[in-house]
């Protein structure tokens, strides 16, 4: 059962995220780079602005919830498989986001608008959705190791297969923070809070309804950086970077009262994964690509929408390749990410293809 994902980061309007700036740990030099610039630019060599920037595992998480809805929603009407279900799709995500500089100051206004589409291959939980989402916020490099962030954003996703069509609305706080802690580690971490409803119309008996859905998000990952010279066994000129993370998702649906006067059970739920991933990336001046390759495990601890299907680790497969074009800070990349159920009853992959440019 194959999700296969293709994510267009097309733009990302910003000064660079890659700058050159002091050392890590240190602020700017007397009439050097600005502090904004010298942070992103130890973040970025650190390894944890990809981290920052990252909604791998949000998204993740988002869609496999969905498929689980689905599969379990099909599997409790009148004469539902209880097994042998599948969830085979593609889909298309290209957020963009707009950064300005505000003078005087190592902060930015952020802007973003993402646009997404999924489409899945026949199956008895079909769904091929539409996703919009746009957002203000604002982001505080407070010194030249650290950044804090906070948006604003509503979101809208239409899902529609052949027995059902749901959407859902969502404003979510989001709050985002990350800091080189030392010379090999680093932390990114993120909160938000979504609240929406959700409108579900099946198709067959001609019943719809609209529940009142919050959803709590929480996401922290522990990134270390080591070279040759912290440990021999790395190539000169390459960083071994691990990474260890945890996230969980809690959901609140209200009760209510379906078209024809029924009673549709709200409920609470959670689900959630932990993992371990490693990276030898290729250290390169600018001009250069430079080139990621990630081996990693992923283990859903927490999964309250697991009925009829039995799933819960994967291997992680990713490889990437970068560049920071000489000049402007403007950075092009290609990363492929995959994911791969040990008990085959899952995987999916995500391409990504993103540029920064800077103004």
């Amino acid at each position: 059962m194959k999700t296969a994902y293709l994510a267009a980061a097309a733009a990302c309007l910003s000064l660079p995220a890659h700058a050159q700036g002091g050392p890590s740990g240190g602020g700017a030099p007397s009439g050097g780079p600005p502090q904004e610039v010298v942070a992103q630019g130890n973040l970025a060599r650190a390894g944890i602005l990809p981290l920052f920037y990252s909604d791998r595992e949000f998204g993740l998480l988002q869609t496999r919830t969905g498929e689980s809805r689905s599969r379990i929603g099909n599997a409790g009407g009148p004469g539902g498989p209880a097994t042998d279900y599948a969830h085979d799709g593609s889909a298309i995500l290209a957020p963009f986001y707009f950064r300005f500089g505000r003078d005087g100051t190592p902060s930015y206004w952020l802007f973003r608008l993402t646009l997404g589409q999924k489409i899945e291959e026949p199956n008895r939980t079909q769904a091929d959705s539409d996703s919009l989402a746009f957002g203000i916020g604002y982001q505080n490099f407070f010194s030249p190791t650290s950044v804090w962030g906070v948006q604003l954003n509503y979101g809208s996703t239409i899902s529609e297969g052949a027995a059902t069509r749901t959407e859902r609305e969502a404003l979510t706080l989001r709050l985002d923070y990350a800091t080189v802690l030392n010379d090999n580690w680093g932390l990114a971490a993120r909160a938000s809070y979504s609240v929406g409803d959700t409108s579900v119309r099946l198709k067959g008996p001609g019943i719809s309804y609209t529940q009142d859905e919050d959803q709590l998000y929480l996401q922290a990952e522990l990134a270390g950086n080591f070279t040759t010279e912290d440990i021999a066994a790395v190539p000169e000129g390459w960083a071994f970077r691990p990474v260890l993370g945890i996230n969980a998702q809690h959901y609140d649906l209200d009760d209510t009262l379906n078209s024809v006067g029924a009673l549709e059970e709200g409920g609470t739920d959670m689900v959630g994964s932990v993992w371990a991933k490693a990276s030898l990336a290729k250290l390169a001046a600018p001009g250069n690509w430079s080139t990621s390759f990630t081996l990693g495990l992923e283990h859903v601890y927490k999964d309250d929408y697991d009925d009829f299907i039995d799933e819960d680790t994967y291997a992680i497969l990713g490889v990437s390749t970068s560049v920071l074009i000489p000049g402007g800070g403007n950075t092009i990349s290609f990363g492929y990410d995959h994911r791969e159920g040990l008990n085959g009853k899952r995987s999916n992959g995500q391409l990504t293809v993103s540029a920064n440019f800077a103004f």
